[in-house]
């Protein structure tokens, strides 16, 4: 039986969750915008780091989703705290769908600008490789 203690754990583990929830999508949005400015910064280290942050909040939040589920399964002592968990859990469960389809979408996203960003370096590169052998022979260190 679980008791009132265990239903302020629940709901904490509940709060929890979207509070993480939030800020992996923050992340995911931050990713993308950086992608997509046009200024010339070296976003590399960053989108790499906010990369990693966002893998550590997913998988903590699959790990906190199974005890979240766990938890509702609990027998509760009261018909009160019974009511506040299923009122909860249909609360989270709804969350749950609604972060995955948003994930989901700013995934796509997110692997189009990198895409793009990827055929702007390509094109870029290409385009300093032909540059830099136009200079028709001479030796640019003995030109005087």
């Amino acid at each position: 039986m679980a008791d009132q203690k265990d239903l302020y754990s629940f709901l904490a583990m509940c709060e929890l969750f979207d509070e993480v929830k939030e800020k992996c999508v923050l992340a995911s949005k931050e990713m993308i915008r950086l992608c997509d400015q046009t200024e010339e910064t070296d976003t590399t280290q960053t989108i790499t780091k906010l990369s990693d942050k966002r893998g550590q909040m997913i998988r903590f939040l699959e790990s906190l989703q199974i005890k979240v589920l766990e938890s509702s399964k609990s027998t509760w002592e009261t018909e009160r705290e019974e009511a506040i968990s299923a009122q909860r859990i249909e609360h989270f469960n709804r969350g749950v769908i609604r972060w995955s389809l948003e994930m989901e979408n700013l995934e796509s996203l997110l692997q189009s600008s990198l895409e793009n960003l990827k055929k702007d370096t390509r094109a870029e590169l290409s385009t300093a490789f032909k540059n830099s052998k136009l200079h028709k022979g001479y030796d640019l260190n003995d030109i005087r």
